[in-house]
């Protein structure tokens, strides 16, 4: 699949994708639109030959307007993170993420950038197109937080990662933030954190997934700065409502530096987590990824470009 073209250079087409059941497909470029982002809504088509229709790009944001900068990483970065809902009576609401946004009124160029970061809301309109959200949005509490970096829905709550920022006791260890989809609904548990795991700069929930079918809630944590220190996955369990999670099981590596958790997906029973900085034989930093099987023990297959190998791999129960 092609970006439109008139995207213009170096937008970085494919930096975030989101799918729903429904064949609706958000694909973000993050860098597009001289640096303020873009998302691009297409539909799966089987009549088209190409299979995928473009519906629309969504528009910008008014009521709070994307930061802008002349670097790349210097904008709002919408589109850095995106997920798609399922349809509600035939409507699909997308989360955008913009995690280096910055409150309303505050542009920081030149002075440093203060990347609060923020979540902008689009629900489909009975035409099928996205509109401006208005107000529908949501910004980081903490400047530096980075909220919006990941994000994920299962269509009861959104989780949102926010890895640079702080817990009550350790500075830009991360934190993922769980709201409800239902309008004037609380959450019982607002944010979740590494807990007595939490690190400086660890970067937990630069990757978050949501499990479909009970609402498993999977957080990544690279701990990419950090010498010597391996990455992890941690695992939560729902409350029914989907309003609570408790904590259930932490997955580290077993090799440093390998930034595992950096990426993270759910796939029916099979946990995956990306280790993008992993050695493989004689290759540094060619990146692999370990499955876990929700359930009884197995052997998976840690995914290498060029011959795959078998090993056995942690399982859980959830």
């Amino acid at each position: 699949m092609y970006p439109p073209s008139d995207i213009g250079s170096r937008a970085l087409f494919g930096w975030s994708l989101s799918i729903n059941r429904e064949g609706i497909l958000a694909i973000g470029a993050r860098a597009g639109d001289q640096a303020l982002g873009s998302v691009y809504m297409y539909k799966f088509d089987s009549g088209n030959e190409l299979k995928w229709s473009l519906i629309q790009e969504l528009p910008k944001p008014v009521g709070n307007p994307v930061s802008s900068n002349s670097v790349i990483n210097g904008g709002g970065n919408f589109g850095w993170s995106v997920a798609v809902g399922d349809a509600v009576n035939d409507r699909s609401t997308v989360y955008v993420g913009a995690p280096y946004q910055n409150p309303t009124g505050q542009q920081p160029p030149p002075a440093p950038q203060i990347r609060t970061g923020a979540i902008f809301i689009y629900e489909q309109q009975g035409d099928g197109s996205w509109i401006d959200p208005g107000t529908d949005y949501i910004i980081g509490s903490q400047p530096g937080g980075e909220y919006g970096l990941s994000v994920a829905t299962d269509g009861r709550v959104v989780v949102i990662g926010a890895p640079g920022e702080s817990t009550n006791t350790v500075q830009n260890a991360g934190r993922v933030h769980n709201v409800p989809t239902t309008p004037g609904v609380l959450p019982l548990t607002p944010f979740v954190d590494a807990g007595e795991n939490a690190v400086e700069d660890g970067r937990f929930g630069f990757s978050v997934a949501l499990r479909n079918a009970d609402g498993y809630l999977v957080v990544g944590e690279p701990r990419p700065d950090l010498d010597d220190s391996p990455g992890a996955t941690y695992l939560y369990k729902p409350s029914e409502d989907g309003l609570l999670y408790s904590f259930e099981r932490r997955l580290e590596s077993s090799k440093s530096f390998d930034e595992f958790g950096f990426s993270v997906s759910f796939g029916g029973e099979t946990l995956l987590g990306g280790k993008p900085n992993d050695n493989i034989r004689s290759t540094v930093g060619a990146g692999t990824i370990t499955s876990y099987t929700i359930g009884a023990p197995t052997t998976n297959t840690v995914a290498d470009p060029r011959t795959p190998e078998e090993t056995t791999t942690p399982s859980f129960s959830p």
